[in-house]
């Protein structure tokens, strides 16, 4: 019997609860996991027998362990070290293949937001490449970087949570098919709406640098066979980490190719040429402040509209995000905490996103979950409508928690909560329907329900946070709030609460400190419990399976490296 492949990237071992007394050395059989570019090949005890070695035939696996229910979790890739696809699978009990592209035997199945398109994945994640993980971690390093933590649903893994955890943000727990994930931003700058490029109709032949071939007219910037570019007289004023929205507008189209003039604003982010008519986006992070225009290769055509404007990032893998009407101020949960509170919301100030299909739920499964600080009453924290009526989640005139649901402009209230939260402090606020049944919880704890299937797909409906969509009931304080087409269970309620809860503490971290949000290694303490995140300058430790919150970072220290990390009772290698 040999492994099912020479080419050795990763070994795992462990004692089965039900391994039998080795004879000759007094300790229980072993069981031995070995990651190879062919696949995962098995030795020893398998739960019958201690002389097989049994072949996983699968994509290249980089990394492999056994996790606490004594099953194996490992990454696939097509290519060794892409890391994108993560598995936990049954021990064996004879051979076994597994495609790239189904879950086959295994009991969970994880994989990049791209790739999830294609592949019917549990969970899809934040597209991350070269990961490092553990049972319930993984750590990316290229891509988009950051760690993902897991908490799988046992019954019905499509219904698992994650959290995303960056240099920048911290999402949460997110359950099953995630659709929104907003107000995750630790950064303490107001939020300023409103397009920030003059003239960008082109009303006037003014306020634009043209270069050769570009003249302005009649409202439109039109190029004559140019290769060059025609950009803002004046610097955007941008927030350097911050997120924007620049849309072109291309009319009579004729030959060559025009894209985006960003004059360094962005780099990192794809720009992509357009050869044709149409309405073009395209979001990025900008790293200084600058010029904004468009650039044509031989274009022959019309530019009717430059615009660009602030945007509060969706979290999730949809990019749902909002943009700014007015000034959001975003200040700290706590004194001294990462998590920022937007607020307090008005009739000018508030955030909006565009139609999406992603929140049309019918009459099936959905969920909101929310933060909440108000001392008022009518404070609205999710209003999605056409122009009244729809899907509003408030609070009432007593303070507690209002849900209107209708398929019109009609307002109907279809459950009230019996805790009151307007005293001024934060609550958790989670609306789901499961299975038909609508339930308020509050603080992580089960407050009413009420049966109702009423539709709540409302084609052409924007979505406003911490203001109606009617302009009649601002929010004063709202944090993270999560959108999903899955109604998580009662525990994974009292879960979010618990592990966020501790997020609102005064001084609370809850991001990786690095350079960057690169991760190099990922290891959980056997002992204490605390995982300890590795970055190539230092390493962080959060809470893991040690009873502190997982979402919360508690110490950090400049240690980095960029192999390896292991970890027991609170002794630390890395390399």
């Amino acid at each position: 019997m040999s492994i099912v492949n020479n080419a050795i990237n990763d070994v795992a071992i462990t004692a089965l609860p039900d391994a039998p007394i080795n004879v000759d050395t007094g300790l229980p059989e072993s069981t031995i996991a070995v990651a190879t570019d062919g696949g995962i090949s098995q030795i020893g005890w398998d739960g019958v027998g201690t002389g097989n070695v049994w072949d996983l035939i699968t994509f290249k696996p980089n990394t492999v362990s056994f996790t606490a229910e004594n099953n194996m979790f490992f990454d696939c890739d097509v290519v060794a070290g892409g890391s994108r696809f993560h598995r936990v699978h049954p021990i064996l009990t004879a051979d076994d293949t597994v495609a790239l592209s189904s879950k086959g035997n295994s009991l969970e199945y994880y994989m990049g937001a791209s790739a999830a398109i294609t592949y019917p994945a549990d969970l899809a994640l934040i597209n991350g490449y070269a990961a490092v993980s553990v049972p319930g971690a993984i750590g990316f390093s290229s891509s988009t970087p950051g760690l993902v933590l897991l908490s799988p649903d046992h019954a019905d893994n499509s219904k698992a949570m994650a959290a995303f955890i960056t240099d920048t943000y911290n999402t949460g727990w997110q359950v099953g098919d995630q659709r929104a994930t907003l107000l995750c931003s630790t950064d303490d700058t107001d939020l300023v709406g409103g397009d920030l490029v003059t003239n960008g109709d082109f009303a006037t032949d003014t306020d634009w640098t043209k270069g050769t071939g570009w003249t302005i007219a009649a409202g439109v910037a039109t190029a004559s066979g140019a290769t060059g570019s025609i950009q803002t007289d004046t610097s955007l004023s941008l927030i350097v980490g911050g997120t924007y929205k620049a849309t072109i507008e291309v009319k009579n189209y004729v030959s060559g190719t025009v894209k985006f003039e960003n004059s360094g604003i962005f780099t990192g982010f794809s720009n992509p040429i357009y050869s044709a008519n149409g309405v073009y986006e395209l979001e990025f992070v900008a790293v200084q402040s600058g010029a904004l225009g468009a650039y044509g290769n031989s274009f022959n055509g019309d530019i009717d509209d430059i615009t660009c404007q602030a945007i509060d990032p969706d979290r999730s893998v949809n990019a749902n995000n909002l943009k700014v009407v007015g000034n959001v101020a975003r200040t700290e949960v706590a004194p001294g905490a990462e998590l920022m509170a937007y607020g307090p919301f008005s009739v000018t100030d508030y955030l909006e996103g565009d139609y999406t299909a992603d929140l049309d739920f019918g009459t099936g499964d959905f969920s909101v979950s929310g933060w909440v600080k108000s001392s008022s009453t009518y404070d609205t924290i999710l209003h999605r409508a056409i122009s009244s009526g729809g899907l509003l989640i408030r609070t009432g005139n007593s303070g507690h928690v209002d849900v209107f649901m209708s398929a019109d402009t009609t307002y109907t209230l279809k459950l009230t909560g019996s805790v009151a939260i307007n005293d001024n402090a934060w609550h958790h606020v989670v609306i789901t329907r499961d299975n038909g049944t609508l339930y308020i919880y509050v603080d992580g704890i089960l407050d009413v329900s009420i049966g109702t299937i009423t539709d709540i797909t409302y084609p052409s409906a924007i979505t406003r946070v911490g203001q109606r969509v009617d302009l009649t009931g601002a929010a004063q304080y709202l944090a993270p709030i999560r959108i999903s087409a899955t109604a998580p269970s009662a525990a994974q309620v009292a879960k979010m609460y618990a592990d966020d809860l501790p997020r609102f503490n005064p001084k609370a971290q809850e991001t990786l400190p690095g350079a960057s949000a690169a991760v190099t290694g990922v290891a959980e303490d056997d002992e204490l419990g605390f995982l300890h995140v590795m970055q190539s300058d230092g390493t962080s430790v959060f809470g893991g399976s040690s009873g502190q919150s997982p979402l919360v970072r508690i110490s950090e220290n400049s240690n980095g490296g960029t192999t390896a990390i292991a970890v027991t009772s609170g002794m630390v290698a890395r390399k």
